[in-house]
């Protein structure tokens, strides 16, 4: 059964206008169009990884080093990971364990 847990100081209007506040920040987050960068401090950037297993280049211009990334989408079923080389201020490097897979980062 539901516990009633008071609010302690605060009243039910100040804990609607909290959720307002809290929807509309989630609502309005963007990952941005690919290339684009949105308002979450990353971009959403395409590559191919045409050989298996090989480093990948996936230039990202954030003019940073990206802390990771996020796949979102692959043409094929595919694991896509870390490669080998250093991450640098325009590219990270990915590899995919399928050839010819076309996929989708977030890089960030």
């Amino acid at each position: 059964m539901a516990k009633f847990i008071p609010l302690q100081g605060h009243t039910v209007s100040h804990l609607a206008e909290f959720c307002r506040n809290m929807f509309n920040s989630v609502n309005n987050l963007s990952f941005g169009a690919v290339g684009e960068q949105g308002n979450m401090g990353g971009i959403l950037c395409n590559a191919t990884a045409v050989t298996a297993n090989t480093d990948v280049a996936v230039k990202h211009n954030l003019n940073r080093v990206p802390q990771g990334y996020i796949v979102s989408g692959t043409s094929v079923a595919a694991h896509i990971f870390t490669g080998t080389a250093t991450w640098t201020q325009t590219n990270i490097y990915l590899q995919s364990n399928t050839e010819n897979t076309k996929f989708t980062v977030f890089v960030f």
